[in-house]
């Protein structure tokens, strides 16, 4: 292909001779109702909530760190299978690849999700996309253990600078020698056009400064 749309996990490397242009992410985001005092959450934490090999599970949130009365056994719940990027992407960077317990709800609908974490104070969900407000709060999310790492929040910039965990990036790749070849394609990929038809999905788009500054490397490039 002269260009391709390729996902790209943290830990890969671009081979040599072709260039990559950051396009879209795709997030695992963790969600609580607004009620919940818990302020942000380590990828250790989520594995003892929703792995099936987590020993000991974490079933209740005062095993968590939460010491609300009003919050006792951990409502967990993960996205259905047919979202399968984001499933996969939440059971390699937070699982460690293991797979997520039995006791796990998984709504078909990420509306169903949604109010149920509305409607469950002790609910915690893994989604796509989401934002906080209307009884959900989105909760930072940190590497190692809690207290031990800084907790990021999953925005564009997070996202751009590979400091959220559960991120998966999407580039546009293509050969170094086919530039030339490819600038009108990619150009219209990077345009604000389709930058509104991605952002409109489950999809994080490129910030327009990202966008722009490839627009401008392939202008320079001969």
């Amino acid at each position: 292909s002269d260009a391709a749309i390729v996902a790209m996990p943290r830990a890969a490397t671009l081979p040599d001779g072709l260039t990559a242009l950051p396009f879209a992410y795709q997030a695992a985001v963790v969600v609580v109702n607004s009620v919940n005092p818990m302020e942000e959450i380590s990828s250790k934490k989520l594995f003892d909530i929703f792995s099936a090999s987590a020993a000991p599970r974490c079933e209740t949130w005062a095993q968590a760190g939460v010491s609300d009365v009003g919050l006792r056994d951990i409502m967990a719940i993960s996205t259905s299978y047919s979202d399968n990027v984001v499933v996969e992407l939440f059971k390699t960077e937070a699982l460690g690849g293991t797979n997520i317990g039995l006791w796990v709800n998984m709504p078909a609908r990420k509306a169903d999700i949604l109010n149920m974490v509305k409607t469950n104070n002790s609910a915690i969900a893994v989604l796509g996309k989401a934002v906080s407000g209307d009884m959900v709060k989105v909760l930072p999310v940190s590497r190692a253990g809690a207290g031990k790492s800084y907790a990021y929040k999953p925005d564009i910039e997070n996202f751009l600078n590979g400091d959220y965990p559960l991120t998966l990036p999407f580039y546009i790749v293509f050969k170094k020698e086919n530039t030339q070849k490819v600038k009108p394609l990619v150009k219209i990929l990077l345009d604000d056009k389709i930058a509104e038809v991605v952002d409109k999905s489950d999809f994080y788009v490129a910030p327009k400064n990202s966008r722009k500054k490839s627009i401008f490397e392939l202008d320079l490039a001969r």
